[in-house]
């Protein structure tokens, strides 16, 4: 017979042989794995319910707020938006503008969505200089120098209204438990009615269930981070770092499904997976057309569930925090060029699902 959740969580206080961080983590998982079993589990559904749902859907003409539109055009012409339920991931190697992506998709959709924005690298602080810059194109040196002209000091004070514009709320909380961002996310989503949420990155995060075996416990946060998603009818958005293989290839150095860092689970459960380029990072200044590279940033459809791959054209001022759309829109790949696309092999790659 199964032990009353009280019972166990008495037994754990009480047990001598262990510490009070081990107490408290052992306390949390169990509260976690009580709430996941205690999950109403929907009925299932006939192929004629569900059609006529569809159908219902389709007619409704409101639907379309499932949509989330990105801010930016050119990536709006390739996805259309990102949609509630989805776990949407955007890798890259560092220095490459993860985190000024992020900020700037985060500043724009808040705008008309409420937005929460997990820092697990830079705190607060760091975070709102960068917007500022965004939103003054003041550079971001000026102000960690203090070397700022009365003409910057006047911009700077001349944003104060319009940020009330702005439904964007930041977390830069040290704690990186995938537990505390439920609760959280939860907490957020009631009082503010969030509907987005990003995280800056997913390799910062933890479980405290599989110790150092970072692969296992990446894995397992991946498959959290899209349960949530789904259950809380939000969009997560997560950066991710890439691995050093990157550097390691040739060519252009463009990112494959696989350099996704320390799990290919990663992979599998994003609805879509981006990669952030930049050619001038690698010293590549023109394209093969001739055209400048300068200030570039490509963003590569690499999986996409809910169409096809591509790639979206932006322009990027680092100095600045800025993100901007520029002409060339976007390039969707054609069937000759597999390179970005999912590949049913990768599975392979996976361990059997060890949870």
């Amino acid at each position: 017979m199964k032990r009353p959740i009280i019972q166990t969580i008495e037994d754990i206080l009480h047990n001598k042989d262990i510490d009070d961080n081990s107490r408290l983590i052992e306390i949390q998982r169990l509260i976690s794995e009580q709430h996941a079993a205690a999950i109403y589990i929907e009925d299932s559904k006939s192929l004629m319910e569900l059609y006529k749902e569809t159908i219902q859907s389709i007619k409704n003409t409101d639907q379309i707020s499932n949509l989330i539109s990105t801010g930016f055009k050119n990536l709006d012409l390739l996805i259309a938006g990102f949609e509630l339920g989805e776990l949407i991931i955007f890798g890259g190697r560092p220095s490459m503008g993860k985190t000024t992506l992020l900020l700037n998709l985060a500043v724009q959709i808040s705008k008309k969505q409420p937005v929460l924005f997990f820092s697990y690298d830079l705190s607060e602080s760091a975070l709102t200089t960068r917007i500022i810059c965004n939103l003054t194109s003041c550079p971001s040196d000026k102000i960690a120098q203090h070397t700022l002209t009365d003409n910057d000091l006047l911009n700077l004070l001349n944003i104060e209204e319009s940020l009330n514009e702005f439904q964007l709320f930041i977390n830069d909380s040290c704690s990186n438990s995938i537990i505390d961002f439920r609760i959280q996310c939860e907490k957020m989503i009631t009082e503010k009615g969030i509907k987005v949420v990003f995280i800056d990155y997913l390799q910062m995060m933890s479980s405290n269930k599989y110790g150092n075996r970072r692969e296992l416990e990446i894995s397992y946060i991946s498959r959290e981070l899209k349960r949530i998603a789904k259950e809380l009818n939000i969009c997560v958005i997560a950066s991710s770092q890439l691995s050093r293989a990157v550097e390691m290839r040739g060519g252009d150095r463009q990112p494959i499904l696989s350099d996704l860092r320390e799990s290919g689970v990663i992979e599998q459960v994003a609805d879509k997976v981006f990669f952030i380029y930049r050619p001038e990072y690698y010293g590549f200044t023109h394209d093969e057309d001739g055209n400048s590279n300068a200030n570039k940033m490509y963003l590569i459809l690499a999986k996409n569930r809910t169409g096809p791959e591509g790639t979206a054209f932006l322009r990027c001022d680092l100095s600045r925090s800025s993100i901007s759309d520029i002409e060339e829109g976007t390039m969707p790949l054609d069937g000759s060029n597999d390179r970005f696309n999912f590949s049913s092999k990768r599975l392979d790659e996976i361990d059997e699902d060890p949870f």
